[in-house]
Parts: structure tokens; sequence; C-alpha cells
């Protein structure tokens, strides 16, 4: 283009980075070609060895090698900054318990599960729901926990309390 100044060095990329897409179109073309492919890709890395590198003159902190060096000895667990020991969703109380059949995808079970099923010292059924009393979600005493053997039964205790006083509580 007229008007335009283009360093040398860019051109030069340029030219490496579409002699690169050429021979990826070749490769596909005739299978042939795949240690040419190899070549000019490895010729591509060796331009950013030294200052044309981004990383140059650049170092980890203290804190940073210590860490690492944990990570390979696994003295650290890999998935310590993921999860949480306990969160908060709507109101429940979640814990993270991987290994228990009913969590979720990220590996939290709500909270009144762990405690009816370590009071009843059985794991609950797939179908089992687990209620409220005073329908304070985050109230898991156990006196305030109250299970159904399935989605009907619990349902039908919600209706039978559908309606409120005058001051908007429930009866």
């Amino acid at each position: 283009m007229k008007g335009i100044n283009i360093s040398e060095e860019t051109r030069e990329n340029r030219f490496i980075r579409n002699s690169i897409l050429m021979t990826i179109r070749n490769y596909i073309d005739n299978p042939m070609n795949n240690v040419l492919i190899r070549k000019k890709i490895s010729n591509f890395a060796k331009t950013r060895i030294g200052e044309k590198n981004s990383f140059y003159g650049k170092k980890h902190t203290k804190e940073v090698i210590e860490k690492n060096r944990l990570k390979h000895l696994n003295k650290e667990p890999w998935n310590k900054y993921i999860h949480q020991e306990k969160i908060i969703h709507n109101g429940y109380i979640f814990i993270y318990f991987p290994k228990h059949f009913r969590s979720n995808n990220q590996g939290y079970v709500k909270e009144e599960i762990l405690i009816m099923e370590k009071y009843l010292d059985r794991y609950l059924l797939p179908k089992e729901i687990v209620h409220h009393i005073n329908r304070i979600r985050n109230d898991n005493r156990i006196e305030n926990l109250q299970l159904f053997k399935n989605h009907s039964e619990h349902m039908i205790e919600h209706l039978k309390f559908k309606n409120r006083d005058k001051d908007g509580k429930w009866i």
C-alpha cells in the first residue's frame, strides 16, 4: 500500500505467517508434506528467541516459584482455588463433597441432605426430599428437617399451608 511504512521485521513475520498458512493448505491437499510443516513451524518459533520473546527479561516472583515447586511435589492440591468448602446459593448451604452421589456438577451437596443422612445413618434414596419445617432454607437443625419419600408428598405438605395470615406469615 502507498503511504504506509512497514518495518522489515513486520514484513518478515507476515511472510513467515503466510508461508506457514500455505504449507498447511498444501498439507490438507497432500499429507506427505507433514515434515515440511514441522520445519516451517520450528523456523517460526526460532524467530521468537531472545528480545523478540514477550517473556524476555521477566522472572517469577519468589512466591510463584515456591508455589510451583510445591505443586510439583504434590504438597498442594491443584484444585485448591477452584472450590470453597461452603457456599450459599438461593438460601441453601452447599458443602463441597465431590464423591457424594448426590453432588452437583461442581461437586457440591446441600448441607440438609448430609445432615439427614448422618442422622439416619444411611444414604438418602434419589427420590427422597428433605423439607425445612419452618421454611428457612439455611436452618439445617435436625429438629427443623423432615424427610419425604417423593416429590408428591413434599408438594402435598406445601399445599396444606398455602394460606397465610393477615400479616403475610405462613399459617
